[in-house]
């Protein structure tokens, strides 16, 4: 992540099991909907001295985790654990 230039990441794995315990570890995800009313999780985090970008994991496929930098702004409503964005909304 102190790469600048990092742009995403790719975690697969085999065992099923296995994603609920990453998923443990990342904390409180953010969960919404895509296109026909597909879920998605995601957990935002901010990165240390960067108020342009934040860290991305998007899981993906009961198979796939997903890091990747966003533009902060791409970050949704209260995506960040525990805080509120756009607190001026």
């Amino acid at each position: 992540m102190n790469s600048f230039n990092f742009s995403s990441a790719f975690v697969n794995y085999n065992q099923l099991d296995d994603w609920r315990s990453l998923a443990k570890l990342l904390g409180t995800p953010f969960d919404d909907f895509v296109e026909f009313g597909a879920p998605r999780r995601r957990w935002f985090y901010r990165i240390p001295e960067n108020d342009q970008e934040a860290l991305c994991v998007h899981f993906r496929r009961f198979s796939i985790f997903h890091f990747e930098r966003i533009a902060l702004c791409l970050v949704p409503k209260n995506g960040f654990e525990g805080e509120f964005h756009h607190s001026n909304l």
